[in-house]
């Protein structure tokens, strides 16, 4: 069968990411698809630029299967650039903006892309390693603050012009072609790029649909990074489904008041500590979160006094919750009353999804056992790109094995109890920090908590609880030890709390345990 004919076979039939989008252009060509900014692009528009920049793409010699990075925050030109991608079959690599200079050659040369599109405010970052990234053939970037391009480097929208055609691209495109690669966070060994496939962004508005309550009203406001599996996930659904999506540069507190009482925004994604520093803020009588309808918060452990302020504050939100992880993004989800009824949950299986609690000897564990949480699912990673060790060490006897440790009760319900890496050995006993953050998080004047094992040579391990107080509020070590000790057994109670203004955060608002470690090491070898 020659090439055009297998072409043709492929477009009849075939499950692409892309399509859902044309899809959508084909139903209400005018309706507002993003947001960003002062510009607005409607479903055709996004398209037309998406088609454009694929066949300059095509072009500058990309062809399917070669990789090509982008580093930048969130802006519209992310998202038709990855569009435009996977339209011609080639595969985003997106690059944490907080890396620098080792961290992101290794990701660029370790991925192998051939294009690197860069924001205007990284590009002299950029300059100082670009004779180190090998596999590079072009430059190109993002003008989001009126820079001349340049010596070498393209404007990416310079591709979008009218002298390229919005026609489809005919590119033969299969469900299990990678779409996307994320590489993960580094913390015990080098970051590992999971491999997401097409089939695994095409299922995502059938999964946010039935878990989230996404629909073609919906009004979503991206502010997680674009790096991050959740908003990507996240924006396939909305494009599947024929919502719009607010994109933020940067998920600052007060903009992100603005824009949801400006947009209309009725879906949030947050982690813990954005819904709780944005009750922080003053004069929030002043916004309106009537059109709020979901709040997906992950995390950590959600306090139900944070859950009535916001309620109080948006009467229409439906909160939720879930747990997955780049190479798995959808495993469980727990929503609406049943997430008030089992706020310590993060819910029972996801559509598509199976999981279950294995021991150290790969057997299924009975209900109320902790053990590693593994999963399937089709929107499961292919694999970490050139790693097939890795790759083997998490794939094992039909299982994505996730290093997590939870348990599920009779009634099927996930409780994640740490992550293997954040138990703390402390006297002979295994403490999960997430049992003492809860108890903690209890207390009506701590608003947030991180609880780490730092070396001590007597206990090996010694619990200890670094907190942040509400505003105003003042808390005491000995209270917060008090506390502790009326609900949770003797040995999970803090040996030490150290209370300061804020807590190191990620660049998606995740507390960063490792920087805590490193500041306070010497802690207790100081007072023995």
């Amino acid at each position: 069968m020659g090439s055009i004919e297998m072409i043709n076979r492929n477009l009849m039939s075939r499950l692409a990411a892309t399509d859902m989008l044309v899809a959508n252009v084909a139903r209400q060509p005018e309706k507002e698809a993003i947001i960003f900014r002062k510009k607005r692009h409607t479903y055709k528009q996004f398209n037309d630029r998406v088609n454009r920049l694929a066949h300059g793409l095509m072009e500058l010699g990309l062809v399917k299967g070669d990789h090509a990075a982008i580093f930048s925050h969130n802006c519209d030109q992310f998202l038709i650039y990855w569009y435009a991608l996977m339209k011609i079959g080639a595969i985003m690599v997106p690059v944490n903006w907080l890396y620098k200079g080792e961290e992101l050659k290794y990701i660029i040369n370790h991925s192998e892309s051939k294009l690197f599109i860069v924001e205007d405010a990284f590009i002299e970052q950029v300059q100082d390693v670009k004779e180190d990234l090998k596999t590079v053939k072009n430059f190109g970037f993002i003008n989001l603050s009126g820079s001349k391009t340049p010596a070498d480097w393209f404007d990416i929208e310079d591709l979008q012009k009218e002298e390229y055609p919005t026609d489809e691209p005919e590119v033969e495109i299969n469900g299990h072609d990678i779409g996307l690669i994320i590489y993960t966070s580094g913390t015990e060994s080098a970051p590992k790029g999971a491999m997401l496939t097409h089939m695994a962004l095409s299922i995502s508005p059938a999964i946010f649909q039935y878990h989230f309550n996404y629909d073609k009203e919906m009004i979503f406001l991206m502010g997680l990074p674009c790096f991050h599996a959740a908003s990507l996930y996240s924006f396939t659904a909305i494009i599947g489904l024929g919502g719009a999506t607010v994109v933020m540069y940067l998920p600052a507190p007060e903009d992100i008041l603005e824009l949801t009482t400006k947009e209309k925004i009725t879906h949030w994604t947050w982690v813990t500590t954005i819904y709780a520093t944005l009750l922080q803020l003053p004069e929030l009588e002043n916004y309106d979160f009537s059109s709020i309808r979901g709040g997906t918060v992950f995390g950590s452990y959600v306090s139900p006094t944070m859950m009535r302020k916001w309620k109080e504050l948006a009467p229409g939100i439906i909160f939720n919750t879930a747990y997955g992880q780049t190479e798995c993004i959808s495993i469980t989800n727990n929503s609406g009353e049943e997430f008030e009824k089992h706020t310590d949950s993060v819910g029972r299986t996801m559509l598509y999804a199976q999981m279950q609690i294995q021991g150290p000897d790969g057997k299924k564990l009975p209900p109320g056992q902790e053990g590693e949480i593994v999963a399937r699912s089709p929107v499961m990673m292919k694999g970490y790109f050139k790693d097939e060790e890795k790759t083997a060490a998490v794939f094992r006897e039909g299982w994505l094995h996730t290093g997590d440790i939870g348990r599920v009760e009779e009634d099927g319900y996930l409780y994640f109890v740490d992550r293997i890496k954040d138990m703390i050995k402390t006297g002979g006993e295994n403490v999960a920090s997430t049992d003492v953050e809860e108890a903690i998080l209890k207390h009506p004047d701590v608003a947030e908590v991180a609880v780490i094992g730092l070396y001590h040579p007597v206990w090996q391990e010694a619990v200890t609880a670094v907190i942040t107080p509400l505003p105003g509020k003042i808390v005491t070590p000995e209270e917060i030890i008090d506390h502790c000790k009326k609900s949770i057994a003797a040995y999970k109670v803090p040996k030490k709390v150290i209370i300061q203004d804020d807590l190191p955060k990620s660049s998606v608002g995740k507390i960063l345990k490792k920087d805590l470690k490193k500041t306070y090491a010497e802690t207790f070898n100081k007072q023995i």
